[in-house]
């Protein structure tokens, strides 16, 4: 299959496909225009009629002719925007005509690759790395969300043990929302001209004050004995928002409960997504472990051949034939050694290496002549034409269609799992009890 090729002609049936929609879009504009200008004139027309009446009224035939003539050009203008919109729609229906053409080509350019079961086999793999590096951040966005909540649970238990506590968070609010008070004077004070520099530096002093306070309430805050509450905790919860009542008083707990609902609202998201990607790998789990058992082979991993394991075999049997061949060879040489014992020494001696060299060559024989074992190549992984698929923007566009598909349905079996389960009751921050 050539991609390039392929994708080369996907993209100029896209660039058509834009064309056309683009031509849609100007065309509804101008109809939005026309029926604006149409309406213009239907106002235009009562006006005219209105002042048709008084002429008649008055029996100025001169002034009735007038407006008469004047009514009429004004109809003829809107018959016109009619005829105008007709036109413009009967275009439109021609451009959707065409698109359609257009995108069943596309669809057909789809399909074919589609109906690729390598090409499938490989959008798969990578979906499923791409699931579990998500899985794996949404599950550390889960611990985080997860671990800040109990934080904000923590500090309003001991806010409701704790009336220090409590003035130190309310200490700290309401210097920060003075801050932000000062800074917008700041701001205002900078755009005015002149410039009044010495206003701006005796807020800024009082800036720098508050700051101290808050730094200060913070000490004290953070020193609390367990407490795990951070500068970054508290910034977040500061940043979510502080709650201030009719009174013009802060009110803690609001704001404790908003900061806990939005983090359990985290909590719920992540846990969705986490079981959505879940299911969804466990999808691509099955079509996989299905295409190998359709295509037996394909997918498994290959089973390397080396020359041990045919080696360690014939070694068996060869050492199972010299043991049965052993026992008669003894025998023939106790024979001839006691044959030999009249012989000069030198010439048993010449008989004997002679002997233990055949013997060696026997024996160094079955492994001289041991089968060259196979070579892996008919057995290697089969090579991934499609590597570098997700780079053309047919393949990307396939891609986001099975990723959309995919999820879609974890989705589906999520919902139709969670029917089955006892609902949760929620209290009213949310949170699940």
């Amino acid at each position: 299959m050539d991609l390039k090729k392929l994708n080369d002609e996907y993209l100029k049936l896209k660039g058509k496909l834009d064309n056309i929609n683009n031509r849609i879009k100007k065309a509804n504009e101008e109809i939005e225009t026309i029926e604006s200008n149409k309406k213009t004139k239907e106002g235009d027309i009562k006006i005219l009629e209105g002042e048709l009446e008084q002429a008649k009224r008055s029996k100025d035939e001169a002034l009735v002719k007038s407006k008469s003539e004047e009514i009429k050009k004004v109809e003829l203008e809107i018959k016109g925007f009619n005829e105008k919109v007709e036109d413009i729609r009967e275009d439109i229906k021609s451009y959707q005509d065409k698109l359609k053409g257009i995108q069943e080509q596309i669809n057909d350019k789809l399909k074919e690759l589609q109906e690729n079961p390598e090409l499938k086999k490989h959008i798969e793999e990578v979906m499923e790395k791409r699931y579990e590096r998500r899985l794996k951040d949404e599950k550390k966005k889960l611990e985080v969300a997860s671990n800040k909540k109990a934080k904000i649970e923590k500090l309003q238990e001991i806010v409701n043990k704790s009336p220090s506590v409590k003035n130190y968070l309310i200490g700290i609010m309401n210097s920060t929302l003075e801050i932000d008070k000062l800074k917008k004077q700041i701001d205002d004070l900078k755009k005015a001209n002149p410039i009044d520099t010495k206003k701006i530096a005796d807020l800024t002093t009082q800036i720098s004050q508050l700051e101290v306070k808050i730094t200060k309430n913070k000490d004290l805050l953070m020193g609390i004995r367990g407490l795990d509450f951070k500068d970054e905790d508290l910034k977040e919860l500061l940043d979510n928002g502080i709650v201030v009542n009719k009174n013009g008083k802060i009110d803690l707990a609001a704001t404790l409960n908003n900061r806990r609902a939005q983090l359990n609202r985290q909590v719920k998201k992540y846990t969705k997504s986490i079981a959505e990607h879940e299911k969804a790998l466990e999808t691509l789990g099955r079509s996989t472990s299905e295409q190998t058992s359709s295509e037996p082979g394909q997918h498994q991993s290959p089973t390397r051949i080396t020359r041990t394991e045919p080696a360690q075999d014939s070694n068996s049997e060869q050492s199972h034939e010299t043991e049965n061949s052993s026992e008669p060879a003894q025998e023939d040489e106790e024979q001839e050694a006691s044959e030999q014992e009249e012989k000069p020494k030198w010439y048993q001696f010449v008989k004997r290496f002679k002997m233990w060299n055949e013997k060696r060559k026997q024996k160094a024989l079955p492994e001289a002549e041991q089968p060259e074992a196979p070579t892996p190549e008919n057995n290697t992984q089969p090579k991934n034409n499609f590597k570098n698929a997700l780079k053309y923007d047919i393949v990307k566009d396939l891609y986001k269609q099975a990723d959309k598909q995919v999820l879609k349905d974890a989705r589906s079996k999520r919902k139709e799992e969670a029917s089955f389960e006892t609902p949760i009751s929620q209290d009213q921050d949310g949170d699940e009890r």
